[in-house]
């Protein structure tokens, strides 16, 4: 009767804050919000409100950072080549990177792109967290051309026989003959010789992906100073290595012998407890167990979609149900692992019994097995001398842990990555091209930056959210969305519309609309005016003289 009061209390008084103003006489008062925001079902739905508007944040960064790259470059590789690591250290810091986006002046949430960018790696990121397709194609090329040549280089191929047969041959119909660059034909028919095509899906497409990625200047050609930076690039290891079923059972086998319980040795990888094991992580880990494998083919077959990081769920599934079921439990009885823990232990000792943990999970309808998740999670395992307990610390990765979204929360991206490296137009995921009026008081209406989502549904009714179309010169449409004719008084000169113009309307949906004026569009009631109908409203663009 109690859980079902405390849900109860907890919807009433999330629709009451959603669909009232604080200022209604229905609404929750200020000294009731302690008792309601206590509540387990309300804590819990706040931790997924804000770990879903970071994620949206993560998402809409890593979007428009992707469209500015390829916008001024033409494709990520280029220019990570041109722009973000030009020392081929096959590294980008924290410093390095606001660096450039402060230099380029990207309105970006940089803690959101950087958190995303190096969430694999921690303190750095590398090429492969900006475009992992273009990575991983790149590098299978990487290791192809250095199995090809003896010296075991890239820049070998240059000297290749069929290569300097290939380079023999006058370029561009006969028009072109040079002995240091070679053209994308030349280069498709050196990469069929050599047998790059043989058994390969779509092999046109991903030759012309690895030239453009080659190309540095985007003129057609390439060099062997882009061959001398395949070289020096670093990828890691698993990202052109081949899943190895056996490799990996060879692996766990080793794990378990060592740690008894998959859980355990899991713990014993997931070093920073927050559900994510990475590359450097994995191999520094397998060695310290004494594994003699090959660790790369044993990292593939859990890191299926080469995020460059696995979680418990890819690692061993059982685990995972028996945690993500108990902390479900936690969350929707207590709030969190950590308030559940301070109601288990009645005693204050900071620490619970296998005994406390049993009691309160039958009396709150946990279906787990308790005895398995007590020994697979306590460290000492009741050594002797000394009873088995579980304290704090070995339950606070589980607060870590992201909570689970339904299909429905999750973020979508709007536009997947280019898989040929073009530069394909990308728009935040939830912020369409809206302007800001002092963006076109500037003069820039090509670009459009990141709005937050509580401003974008303000921007839906809201007189200042434009949408600005320019179809050639510097001659920008509006489409001002207001009902008081006093609101384009000032737009006959042919200065900007000033901010304070635009707020003073209020939109009104009851009456009817009609649009007028050719350069600006009025959708509002009938209006009577002295002197000509139409008006133009120009704004000089960046690229006028």
């Amino acid at each position: 009767a109690t859980k079902e009061r405390e849900a109860f209390l907890a919807q009433v008084y999330q629709e009451d804050k959603q669909n009232r103003s604080p200022h209604h006489y229905l609404a929750p008062r200020p000294w009731q919000e302690p008792i309601f925001e206590n509540l387990p079902k309300v804590i819990f739905e706040q931790r997924k409100k804000r770990q879903r508007e970071n994620a949206m944040k993560e998402l809409d960064a890593k979007q428009l950072f992707v469209q500015h790259l390829r916008e001024n470059c033409g494709n990520e590789v280029r220019a990570w080549r041109t722009f973000l690591d030009p020392d081929w250290t096959s590294s980008l810091t924290e410093g390095a990177l606001r660096g450039y986006c402060r230099t380029m002046s990207l309105r970006l949430d940089f803690n959101a792109l950087w958190r995303v960018l190096s969430r694999a790696n921690g303190e750095i990121c590398g090429l492969l967290e900006v475009c992992p397709k273009l990575a991983h194609r790149l590098a299978c090329f990487r290791r192809w051309a250095q199995d090809s040549t003896p010296s075991g280089s890239c820049a070998a191929l240059w000297r290749h026989p069929e290569m300097l047969q290939v380079r023999s041959i006058p370029q561009q119909r006969g028009r072109w003959r040079s002995d240091k660059k070679i053209f994308m034909g030349q280069f498709e028919t050196f990469l069929e010789n050599m047998g790059w095509t043989r058994g390969r899906k779509n092999h046109s497409e991903v030759s012309k992906s690895i030239f453009s990625m080659l190309d540095l200047y985007g003129c057609g050609f390439i060099s062997l100073e882009d061959l001398q930076w395949l070289d020096c690039w670093c990828p890691p290891e698993w990202l052109a290595a081949t899943p190895d079923e056996g490799a990996w059972k060879s692996l766990r086998k080793r794990l378990l012998k060592t740690f008894g319980h998959p859980l355990r040795a899991w713990r014993f990888l997931d070093v920073n407890n927050n559900n994510r094991v990475c590359w450097r992580e994995f191999q520094q880990r397998s060695i310290d167990i004494g594994f003699q494998g090959d660790i790369a083919a044993a990292w593939r077959c859990l890191d299926t979609d080469r995020c460059g990081f696995i979680s418990l769920e890819a690692y061993d599934q059982p685990s995972f149900e028996l945690l993500s079921s108990f902390k479900t439990w936690a969350d929707s009885n207590f709030g969190s692992v950590e308030r559940a823990f301070l109601k288990i232990d009645a005693a204050g000792d900071g620490s619970i019994s296998m005994k406390e943990l049993r009691v309160i999970t039958r009396r709150l309808g946990w279906k787990g097995e308790v005895e398995l998740l007590f020994q697979s999670l306590n460290r000492d395992g009741g050594q002797e001398g000394r009873a088995a307990s579980l304290d704090w610390d070995e339950l606070e990765f589980l607060d870590k842990w992201p909570c689970k979204l339904s299909p429905d929360e999750e973020p979508i991206q709007v536009r997947s990555t280019s898989p040929n490296g073009s530069a394909k137009k990308l728009q935040p995921a939830h912020a369409p091209g809206l302007v800001s009026v002092n963006d076109l008081r500037r003069g820039d209406s090509k670009s459009s930056p990141p709005v937050s989502a509580h401003l974008l549904a303000r921007s839906a009714s809201a007189p200042q959210a434009i949408r600005p179309s320019t179809a050639g010169g510097t001659r920008t449409t509006l489409t001002l969305r207001s009902t008081k004719p006093e609101a384009l008084s000032t737009a006959t000169t042919a200065t900007p519309v000033s901010a304070r113009t635009l707020a003073s309307s209020r939109p009104n949906t009851a009456k009817s609309t009609q649009k007028k004026s050719v350069g600006v569009q009025w959708q509002g009631p009938p209006v009577q005016r002295q002197g000509p109908s139409s008006m133009d409203v120009q704004w000089a663009s960046p690229s006028a003289p």
